[in-house]
């Protein structure tokens, strides 16, 4: 029969113990480094990335684009016509050209008739404007 000691028993188990709370303690600082790492590194990151897109888009923050003209697609019966709407954006003035005709109309007018019909919108660069 074989005795045991029951204290290096205990002292042994002890020495386990002591081992996987020091992994613990060990896998929480780890844990714990990463996350202040992060805490660091993102705002970083953001940074970077603010500075970059402001890099990106530099050329375009001073071209504020003007509405130019408006297109209407009018369907006929047997044929459809096109209106142009262009703006003078110098009178501050739309004009109308279709096929029977070319003035000056108001912007309620152009509004109020574009909406009612398919239409395609046009920008300019304000630098481009004649």
């Amino acid at each position: 029969m074989k005795r045991i000691d029951n204290n290096a028993a205990e002292s042994s188990g002890s020495a386990i113990a002591d081992e996987q709370s020091n992994d613990n303690t060990w896998n929480q600082q780890e844990a714990l480094d990463i996350i202040n790492q992060d805490y660091i590194e993102i705002p970083r990151r953001v940074d970077n990335l603010r500075g970059r897109i402001r890099h990106d888009f530099d050329g375009h923050v001073d071209r504020p684009y003007v509405l130019y003209d408006i297109v209407c697609f009018f369907p006929g019966q047997s044929i459809g016509s096109f209106t142009v709407y262009i703006r003078n954006h110098s009178r501050n003035e739309w004009w109308l050209y279709n096929d029977a005709l070319v003035g000056v109309v108001t912007q309620a007018d152009m509004m109020n008739t574009s909406r009612q019909y398919s239409h395609s919108i046009y920008y300019l660069d304000q630098r481009e404007l004649p």
